[in-house]
């Protein structure tokens, strides 16, 4: 399993983006406003994130190290609590530093993903009751209402949220789950209402498995766990719907299609065994590895897991936005990344093409690629300059536009179905933002 040498050959798309991501806390250094540094203080047997990589002096130098790897995204944080270190009070010249972080990052060419929560947020809040309680929602809202028209002209895609779907089995969690899934309802509102850029909130995803893989009770503890840290959330989005244990459903109509994507922050498995009354159970020794002298958790090596996981997320893109092991033995990095790419590509063959659920969608693209280059090459052309429509799409989008510019008296309010396809979707969205009122009806 772990010879390098079996692999097959493989290739990624042309246009496949590979990028770098971070959190503010993790990196930033000197993060003195936020509840994690406070909770630090009071656990001095915990790791300080003191001067972290410095960042918040080096960022600079973080765009030019992007530059040199070859990156083309990159996805970060805005520290809540350097924006707002105080109630109330804000912060324009940290404002100041991560636009230009931003601006920088657009003249490298270089796709940027913005997390607006990371787990950290001010220690004012957390004084409030942070995410504990519900009416401290309207803090989280005042701050992205301030914050993201003024970055979201520099802004590729969004991450509301970071990973709360994580969590111990208690209600006190539940009920933050429940909490952090409205904020990030609320905060994909408040983004689309002033950013035509695809939004999302980063999902840990931890495949839950049985243990024992032919046990019932593994299997019926394992179906539980996933519930409650996977697929409470795909669900949510998907139907509006909140539902977690001990409490009773709840509809949220601004919860439903709020991703634009799934972002994917996929590292391991989760081993569930039903005789343990945390549900942990533990790693096979022959799959598992010590990637760290000091750090407690080994960690294994199951690239399959995620080709298995991503049959359940064909009906939106997928995003990696976190990926990797921390390790400080290169060896243990090089064959992770190696089988993780391989199992990123086989789900690319076998569930890339959304309209088609097979490999050949990932076939017909390769081989469009290479027809784009041919032709592209007869008439001494860019191969960018060479575009393929189908006839459909391009007769939708003629039709609606043409009308309009040909029929200017009519007005600029358009009213579009919600079940259209998105040659027609996607002629709403260009509208509003050339000031057209786009009302889209349910169906």
């Amino acid at each position: 399993m772990l010879n390098l040498h079996k692999l097959h050959p493989f290739t990624f798309p042309e246009n496949f983006l590979w990028g770098s991501a971070t959190a503010g806390h993790q990196i930033e250094g000197d993060n003195v406003n936020c509840q994690w540094y406070h909770q630090e203080l009071a656990h001095p047997e915990w790791e300080p994130s003191g001067k972290a990589c410095n960042s918040w002096e080096l960022y600079k130098e973080d765009v030019e190290m992007l530059k040199r790897l070859g990156h083309k995204a990159y996805r970060f944080s805005i520290e809540w609590s350097r924006i707002e270190p105080e109630k109330g009070k804000r912060d324009m010249a940290a404002l100041k530093r991560y636009i230009d972080l931003l601006e920088r990052l657009k003249a490298a060419g270089i796709f940027t993903c913005v997390t607006l929560w990371h787990f950290t947020h001010p220690q004012w809040f957390e004084a409030e009751g942070g995410f504990a309680e519900a009416e401290n929602l309207d803090y989280f809202k005042r701050h992205i209402e301030f914050l993201v028209p003024e970055i979201a002209h520099l802004v590729d895609s969004w991450c509301v949220m970071n990973e709360f779907n994580l969590g111990p089995f208690t209600q006190e969690c539940f009920n933050s789950k429940k909490i952090k899934l409205k904020a990030h309802a609320f905060g994909a509102q408040i983004i689309k209402s002033c950013s035509s850029a695809p939004v999302s909130s980063a999902h840990a995803y931890v495949p839950r498995v049985p243990l024992r893989q032919y046990d019932e009770l593994d299997n019926a503890a394992a179906a539980m766990q996933n519930w409650n840290h996977n697929l409470f959330f795909f669900h949510a989005v998907r139907t509006g719907e909140i539902v977690l244990p001990g409490i009773d459903m709840e509809y949220m109509p601004e919860l439903k299609n709020s991703c634009d994507f799934w972002a994917i922050n996929y590292y391991h498995r989760g081993l569930v065994d039903a005789r343990k009354a945390d549900l942990a159970g533990s790693k096979f020794d022959f799959n598992s590895y010590q990637m760290l002298k000091d750090f407690t958790m080994p960690r294994e090596f199951c690239p399959e897991t995620f080709v298995h996981e991503m049959s359940r997320l064909t009906d939106k893109p997928v995003w990696i936005t976190e990926n990797g092991c921390c390790t400080e033995i290169d060896t243990f990095r090089i064959i992770y990344m190696m089988l993780q790419f391989e199992a990123m590509r086989e789900a690319m063959e076998c569930y890339g093409n959304p309209s088609s659920l097979h490999r050949k969608g990932l076939q017909a693209e390769e081989e469009r690629e290479e027809a784009r280059r041919v032709i592209a090459a007869s008439l001494n052309a860019k191969k960018e300059e060479i575009i393929f429509t189908s006839g459909g799409t391009e007769s939708n989008n003629l039709a609606i536009l043409g009308y309009l510019k040909k029929n200017p008296r009519n007005g600029k309010r358009v009213i579009i179905s919600a079940g259209e396809h998105a040659s027609v979707s996607n002629v709403g969205a260009y509208l509003e933002a050339e000031g057209y009122e786009v009302l889209m009806l349910p169906v």
